[in-house]
């Protein structure tokens, strides 16, 4: 066997596992982690009105927008300031999520609706004193996973 058969046999002996196996390395680091996909979904989410309904006396919102790479979850949401009752606070999205099209989930502050072809979640809670937040979670990945 000829000196450059012997070289083309190793070289191809070395290449063809290391194709095989860094191939789906490959894949697998392009692919992690939230993309164009949970972008768009992350804006369907923040242009969600309920976020935009201020409970009385709450002022100072801010906005938050946010994807976890691992289970791809998309977040957004609105934190307020607020030195009122949590169950003034409530009462408030109580009423304001069903007339925005939201469905009561469980929970005293967990609601539903369909956006951008997936199950999303909208809850309620207080942070620390004098800070309340509305954020809604949703996922493609994993559609029918309960986020409240």
């Amino acid at each position: 066997m000829s000196r450059n058969w012997v070289t083309a046999l190793v070289v191809v002996a070395l290449a063809v596992p290391m194709v095989y196996f860094a191939t789906p390395s490959v894949a697998f680091l392009l692919s992690y982690g939230c993309g164009d996909r949970e972008d768009d979904l992350g804006k369907v989410l923040a242009a969600e009105k309920v976020l935009e309904s201020v409970p009385p006396g709450a002022t100072r919102p801010n906005s938050f927008r946010e994807c976890d790479d691992d289970d791809l979850v998309v977040g957004a949401g609105t934190e307020y300031r607020y030195d009122g009752k949590v169950a003034d606070a409530l009462a408030h999205f109580r009423k304001a999520a069903p007339d925005l099209g939201w469905k009561r989930a469980g929970g005293e502050s967990c609601y539903t609706k369909q956006l951008d072809g997936t199950t999303a979640y909208l809850d309620v809670y207080r942070l620390d004193k004098g800070r309340v937040t509305a954020s809604i979670a949703a996922s493609h990945e994993f559609p029918d996973e309960s986020w409240c």
